[in-house]
């Protein structure tokens, strides 16, 4: 059981044991960068992604009360991260778009590093022709290393339809990425 349920179950049983804002600073701590990097990676001509991290982040908070403890807690608050992200595009008209992949090595000599960032590149060009939903599983699946029952609770997609789409998504995504590197 992670460090945040823990605490969360404590102050749910015993609120004068942990305090609120001990809570709220630990979640920060731990999904701040992560939502930074979810939030880049799918909205599109959003000027201040700081300002939609912190927006999500206290409005998970004053959710918190609706979190079910039989749960990943990571998975109810990608759950509500995704829907306030929807709210929020419904309202501004931003897609969902450029998913960074983070799925190559980190070795640090300059000819690795370049090659690296050439991989990178081409990896972004192929996932950026998938549709929004097919980023959002990869980015899910490969950069948050979530389950696919746990992508299926955030997305509503049912589990069988996201482990056929990835099966399709990397199919497509090698022979491409391997058509791009004959040419």
């Amino acid at each position: 059981m992670d460090q945040i349920r823990k605490k969360f179950l404590k102050w749910k049983k015993h609120s004068k044991d942990i305090h609120r804002d001990e809570l709220f600073h630990e979640i920060w701590e731990v999904y701040h960068p992560k939502l930074q990097v979810y939030i880049k990676n799918f909205q599109k001509n959003f000027d201040d992604h700081e300002d939609l991290v912190s927006d999500i982040l206290l409005h998970i908070f004053e959710s918190i009360h609706r979190y079910n403890d039989n749960y990943s807690f990571s998975t109810w608050l990608y759950t509500v991260a995704r829907n306030y992200q929807i709210d929020m595009m419904r309202k501004k008209k931003n897609p969902i778009e450029n998913i960074d992949d983070h799925l190559l090595s980190n070795e640090n000599t300059p000819e690795s590093i370049m090659e690296k960032n050439t991989q990178q590149e081409m990896i972004r060009e192929a996932v950026s022709k998938l549709s929004s939903v097919d980023k959002e599983l990869i980015f899910l699946h490969y950069y948050e290393e979530l389950k696919y029952r746990e992508i299926s609770e955030i997305t509503g997609i049912p589990e069988g339809t996201i482990k056929y789409r990835m099966w399709e998504n990397k199919k497509n995504l090698k022979k491409n990425l391997e058509r791009s590197l004959v040419l």
